[in-house]
This record gives structure tokens, C-alpha cells and sequence, in this order.
């Protein structure tokens, strides 16, 4: 997606949500259950970038928060909780959308 100021707001999203990133390669991903009951589900992926670095490992953590819908789990929302900068990508679409 391509960003546009609008009134100095940033506008549509621009950074790849699966990865937290903007370019970053994948070279593996381990995936971990944080939760789980008959209709919820929390998952962290870790990321281990080919062409990437960070400040902190921790940066390549993306949560899943999962619903049970139709036979199968979909996505609910994504987030990174790590500061300076944690994001919930169903917030972002709120605020977006409330402007």
C-alpha cells in the first residue's frame, strides 16, 4: 500500500504487516501457540531475516490473534507490542477509517 499525507496524518499503510518491515526477506519462521481455546487462538510467528537487522530479535516477532470461523481459523488481528513503536493492525484500519 502507498502512504499519503493528508492534514500531516499519515495515510494508507505502508509496511508489510507480515513482516513488520519494509523489504525484509525471510529466511525461516518458527510459529508458537500462545493460547488456545475452541474459538480463540494466539500465535507469535519469529522471523529469522536473510537480508535484515535489528535493534532487537524481538522486532521479528509477529502475533496473530485467531478466530474459529466456517471449520477454520482466520485472522483476527496482527500486532507487534514491542516499543518504541507497538501497532495492532485492527487499530490502524479504525483509525483510518474514522478520519
Amino acid at each position: 500500500m502507498r502512504a499519503h499525507t493528508i492534514n500531516n496524518e499519515l495515510g494508507d499503510l505502508d509496511f508489510n504487516v507480515a513482516t513488520n518491515s519494509q523489504g525484509l526477506g525471510v529466511k525461516s519462521f518458527t510459529v508458537t501457540t500462545l493460547s488456545r481455546d475452541a474459538s480463540h487462538a494466539s500465535v507469535v510467528a519469529k522471523l529469522t531475516p536473510d537480508n535484515w537487522v535489528r535493534k532487537s530479535d524481538r522486532e521479528n516477532e509477529i502475533r496473530y490473534d485467531l478466530v474459529w470461523e466456517r471449520g477454520r481459523w482466520a485472522i483476527d488481528d496482527v500486532n507487534s507490542v514491542i516499543e518504541p513503536n507497538p501497532w495492532a493492525l485492527r487499530a490502524l484500519l479504525s483509525q483510518y477509517l474514522a478520519r
